[in-house]
């Protein structure tokens, strides 16, 4: 299972980006 470094960033930031949404909600 190989995982692009790009694409991992790009997945994480999504995520980080829907727990600071979901926090001020």
């Amino acid at each position: 299972m190989s995982i692009n470094a790009d694409q991992f960033a790009q997945i994480d930031r999504i995520e980080y980006t829907i727990v600071l949404v979901v926090q001020l909600l």
